[in-house]
């Protein structure tokens, strides 16, 4: 059952005859929603250009998905035999073509950063894959130690927008007293060197139309 917004997926009436059953799990981002079926398929609603469209990738959700992952404009997929399929705003991690390679097997757990920009996917040999917004998804120099011996990842703050790891040597980002890591690169607004200064073209500026605006009298 579905409710809210209807564009950032309260309504569900175009997909509500495979949501009558058989769902497992249901994953949300800012504007949309994906659901896991028992079957390993998956059934996506919302904000088409932000997850809620699957269409360029059905048949990779047809079946055989174990869970799903999402940040505010994508979704990931993990797939019962390790794989991992993307879609949403290319720009913010729905685009995995760069590391396809590397997520094409053997993948067992994707975070998404932040809920916004970027993905990171564990592996069974503990080496972490990541993908996105470049200054989000970089390992900020960290690269070897993300190689080997990951148990789990997950992200700290919003505006951090960074990863931790949970490793035989504990990795860990925080936001310093300045609202920034210590020593990550940053442009002369303070937010990291080539972070996009606008959100993606064609993202919902406003709040919906009738939401109220005020405290209860």
């Amino acid at each position: 059952v579905t409710w809210g917004h209807s564009s950032y997926g309260g309504g569900s009436s175009s997909v509500s005859a495979s949501l009558s059953s058989g769902v497992a799990s249901v994953s949300g981002n800012t504007y949309a929603f994906a659901a896991v079926k028992g079957d390993g398929s998956v059934v996506t609603w919302g904000t088409s250009s932000y997850g809620g469209g699957s269409s360029s990738v059905s048949a990779s959700l047809s079946s055989g998905v174990v869970s799903v992952s999402g940040n505010n404009y994508a979704f990931a997929a993990v797939k019962n035999d390790g794989s991992v399929v993307t879609w949403g705003d290319s720009s913010y991690g729905g685009d995995s073509s760069s590391v396809s390679a590397s997520l094409s097997s053997g993948v067992v757990s994707v975070s998404g950063s932040g809920r916004e920009y970027s993905f990171a996917a564990v592996k069974s040999d503990g080496s972490v894959i990541t993908w996105g917004v470049s200054t989000v998804a970089s390992s900020y120099g960290v690269a070897a130690l993300l190689s080997s011996g990951v148990v789990s990842v997950t992200n700290n703050c919003l505006y951090c927008q960074l990863f931790e790891v949970v490793a035989p040597t504990s990795i860990s980002g925080s936001c310093a007293p300045s609202g920034q890591p210590t020593g990550r690169p940053t442009g002369p607004s303070g937010q990291p060197t080539g972070e996009p200064s606008s959100q993606p073209t064609g993202r919902p500026t406003g709040q919906p139309t009738g939401q109220p605006t005020g405290q209860p009298t």
